[in-house]
């Protein structure tokens, strides 16, 4: 006996049918959103175990199954039917999607199968139908091929037979039916004496049943059932069987964020949900959009279960000219009182000694870095740097830029560096510029300038059109190569200089080594020039030439920048008191770092405030899924310290250059950022050990 389950597994917005046998109902539980999806598929299994009484009405008669089973077919157009809270079954899928779609919360949603047998294709809600063979009496004999009219007329279908031909011996005859075959003629059927007799009220294809009125069962047909006895089919006791329970539940609410203390700190690192929510704390600057629902420790509850909590909460400002409006709820839980009131202590401080910046993507992630470093935009700090996230090379120079961008007044702080796809800005990128730019009116939007770093090839025109319908005002620098781009972002950022005028030069494929140092040339506020493929161009040996008494400082080996280009740098300098190429090169990307980190941070005199500054940022180093990892590091460069990059582990030199440089300075390093998820976690561990910082505890 064949017997046809259903199981419909749903898993979030995802929905699976599977028929294999079913031992035990499963049980589910949907939201009312998911009705929709669910009631679909729930239909089309419907479909897929139709019981169809109307096609093959000579079926749903003696001798083929008992009243009974005639009567359950009437009644019933599929094996599959839906209980909504304990309600007689539905079985007919076309009123099926609007019955489930009306169950609201808390209704109990049972599908059934009544159990059924297959007959050559169709199915029967009830017992096995049988043969007992063919009586002699229902078979062919000579008598009935020499009286040709009564066996035309027995055989009479003119919807499938086309002709009937009986042989000249009179011991057989060919039925020609309307079908045709793969060669365009039609299909026969030849019977002979002794052959049990056809009925051909039951025209088959194969094995299957054809529905005798559909059309389309004309050209499947090539054949008929024979005359049989039959054993009927009979209703079986408790037939219908539960296969699948269904509790439907609200929605949850789409501004409520639950989430377990584990997900924000892990008991030593502050993770990058974590320091999302802590830098919106911090950046609310007493406009009250971003708090705990209570101001004190007393917003640690129990509640009676043995779980704790606190919450969050985002408001909108002034949505009606007048009040805030709650837009986001974030709710905080853990079963361990002293693991949720570190966290909550780390927020409540709003200071954090280890943790990562990171996000779903490079976009967020470069978000995250914004948030992190206080980016803002009001009257003093008018500008945003865009680069491509796909695009790594072009946006290599945009670290000093950005630091220079807004100005060096006390007011100033460096403009945040922000990624955008080629065409179009991502929603992450998208949404922040909203945010940071929410309490402007649209004539004061105007006034922001969102500089695009790189040219058409890597940020188009449609993105400008974009920006500028925003409200934006867009200025692009951009060449038509990785050089020209860098020399025009240069002129910028040394443009009224007062100070020493050394510029960064690196390779054409001197990613990692570009943001090595990206940090220090924001710092410094100097320049990085990427040199084009193929060698530095007379354009920027021009520009090099005329830097002042600076050294040109060369980052990375010989193998991505060569030789015969720094002799090109120093004779380019013509005036003989200024002092040659300076390269700053290890064996690989690492020991270059490491390199950078000695001269520039773990070195004390003069010119080097703050040598290790605030933060020691780490980031991937490009090695393990390619080169645009390092986009992380591009954007983490103005958070005000050096730049470790890493993969499982940092070498022996970067560690003795950050314990050099962490000694030499009068602060020492206040906390430690990894940049972007996916680094190894004994990365930061381990540093996290090696310059003596932890979070806070209690």
């Amino acid at each position: 006996m064949n017997k046809r389950n259903l199981s419909v597994v749903m898993a979030g917005a995802m929905l699976a049918t599977s028929v294999a046998p079913v031992m035990a109902a499963e049980e589910k539980t949907l939201s009312v959103s998911d009705l929709t999806l669910y009631a679909e598929a729930i239909k089309t299994k419907m479909e897929e175990n139709k019981i169809d009484k109307v096609g093959y009405p000579i079926v749903f008669a003696a001798p083929f199954v008992s009243t009974d089973v005639a009567n359950v077919a009437t009644k019933m157009p599929s094996s599959i039917g839906v209980k909504i809270n304990g309600a007689d079954p539905i079985y007919d899928p076309a009123n099926i999607v609007s019955s489930i779609k009306a169950a609201g919360a808390g209704s109990k949603i049972e599908i059934v199968e009544y159990e059924t047998t297959s007959f050559h294709g169709l199915l029967i809600p009830g017992s096995e139908i049988t043969s007992l063979g063919t009586d002699e009496k229902d078979k062919y004999t000579e008598a009935d091929f020499k009286d040709e009219a009564g066996l035309k007329t027995s055989l009479n279908n003119a919807t499938f037979i086309k002709n009937i031909e009986v042989a000249s011996d009179k011991q057989s005859a060919t039925i020609t039916l309307h079908a045709l075959d793969a060669d365009e003629k039609n299909k026969t059927v030849t019977i002979k004496v002794g052959d049990a007799k056809l009925n051909t009220k039951m025209p088959m294809s194969g094995d299957n049943l054809l529905a005798p009125a559909k059309t389309e069962s004309i050209q499947q047909c090539d054949g008929f059932m024979t005359t049989q006895k039959w054993v009927a089919s009979q209703v079986k006791a408790n037939p219908v069987s539960v296969i699948e329970t269904v509790n439907v539940v609200a929605d949850e609410d789409p501004t409520v964020e639950n989430l377990k203390a584990s997900d924000l700190y892990d008991g030593t690192i502050l993770t990058s949900k974590g320091t999302e929510i802590l830098n919106d704390l911090k950046n609310d600057n007493g406009k009250d959009l971003v708090k705990f629902a209570k101001a004190n420790a007393s917003d640690i509850s129990d509640d009676t279960n043995g779980v704790y909590h606190f919450t969050v909460e985002y408001y909108a400002k002034g949505y009606n000219g007048v009040d805030d409006k709650a837009i986001k709820t974030i709710k905080v839980t853990s079963t361990n009182k002293k693991e949720i009131k570190a966290l909550y202590n780390i927020l409540n401080t709003k200071e954090y000694a280890v943790g990562v910046v990171g996000g779903s993507n490079r976009y967020a992630t470069a978000v995250n870095v914004a948030k992190q470093q206080g980016a803002k935009i009001d009257g003093d700090n008018k500008n945003i740097v865009l680069v491509n996230g796909d695009a790594l090379v072009d946006g290599l120079s945009a670290a000093p830029l950005a630091a220079t961008i807004n100005g060096a007044t006390a007011k100033n702080v460096a403009a945040p560096i922000l990624l955008s796809k080629a065409d179009t800005l991502p929603k992450e990128t998208k949404d922040y510029l909203n945010k940071l730019t929410e309490a402007l009116s649209s004539k004061e939007r105007k006034d922001i300038v969102v500089t695009l770093v790189g040219g058409e090839s890597v940020l188009t025109s449609n993105l400008e059109d974009e920006l500028t319908t925003m409200g934006f005002k867009v200025n692009r620098l951009g060449g038509d190569n990785r050089e020209e781009t860098s020399l025009e972002v240069a002129e910028v950022v040394t443009k009224g200089a007062t100070t020493g005028k050394e510029v960064f030069v690196v390779g054409a494929e001197g990613e990692a080594d570009a943001m090595a140092i990206s940090a220090v040339a924001a710092r410094d506020k100097k320049p990085i020039i990427v040199a084009k493929a193929g060698g530095i161009s007379k354009d920027a040996l021009k520009f090099l030439g005329k830097q002042g008494d600076n050294d040109a400082v060369i980052i990375g080996g010989t193998s991505v920048f060569s030789k015969e280009d720094e002799a090109k740098i120093n004779e380019a300098k013509t005036d003989s008191t200024k002092a040659e190429a300076l390269r700053i090169a290890g064996a690989n990307r690492t020991e270059t770092n490491a390199k950078i980190l000695e001269k520039y941070y773990a070195t004390a005199g003069v010119g080097k405030v703050n040598p290790v500054s605030r933060p020691v940022i780490l980031a991937k180093d490009g090695m393990t899924n390619g080169k645009y990892e390092l986009v992380d590091a591009l954007t983490a460069a103005n958070l005000g310290g050096p730049i470790v990059l890493a993969k499982d582990k940092l070498s022996t030199a970067q560690e003795s250059a950050l314990v050099k440089a962490n000694s030499v300075s009068t602060k020492g390093a206040t906390h430690i950022i990894q940049v972007g998820d996916g680094l190894n976690s004994d990365v930061i561990k381990s540093v996290s050990k090696l310059l003596g910082l932890k979070n806070l505890e209690n």
